[in-house]
């Protein structure tokens, strides 16, 4: 029988991804917010393709992060895309 084990990079993934949120209301800081909601998002997917495949060899918390990274950084990716947008048309100071 094979033990379950935690997928990859789900833990950092949710990381990247939460803190990419407040980020990316600093001002300077949008253009590595965005980046980092990419990241985030990518490598939740990444991990939730390999849940799919295997799905009784990793843990079901580690799943959840997955989840919940793609939420955070797809969320942190488009907060920072429209301010990024805001600042470059001076919209925003």
């Amino acid at each position: 029988m094979i033990e379950a084990r935690p997928l990859p990079l789900s833990q950092a993934a949710q990381v990247l991804g939460i803190l990419s949120i407040p980020l990316a209301f600093a001002g300077q800081l949008v253009v590595p917010a965005f980046l980092m909601g990419v990241i985030a998002f990518s490598l939740g997917r990444w991990n939730a393709n390999k849940a799919l495949k295997q799905p009784h060899a990793f843990t079901a918390l580690s799943a959840k992060r997955c989840r919940r990274a793609q939420r955070t950084g797809l969320v942190g990716a488009s907060i920072a895309l429209v301010l990024w947008v805001l600042y470059a048309l001076t919209i925003l100071p």
